[in-house]
């Protein structure tokens, strides 16, 4: 059994796509396995068993901290746009 780290992409049709974090090697995970609620965008933790995806369990302190992140640089970006005096 592997335990990989990864990030879900998008939803399509039956499948999710997951790449993992390390080598960003693409997983198509069937929904069922897929727990309730999951999102793209959620980071998870797979287990593999061999080459097929065994478990899916979504990583919620590191969704949290990637959205964290990700809001962080957007803030960033839309105060170097905000000209001086525009609003």
């Amino acid at each position: 059994m592997e335990v990989v780290k990864a990030s879900l992409d998008r939803v399509e049709g039956n499948y999710a796509v997951v790449y993992s974090d390390s080598d960003r090697r693409k997983f198509d995970i069937p929904r069922e396995i897929l727990p309730k609620g999951i999102k793209p965008g959620n980071r998870v933790i797979l287990t593999l068993d061999g080459d097929k995806v065994a478990k899916v369990i979504v990583d919620k302190k590191a969704t949290e901290e990637a959205r964290d992140r990700i809001k962080e640089k957007y803030e960033k970006l839309r105060r170097k746009r905000q000209v001086p005096g525009s609003d």
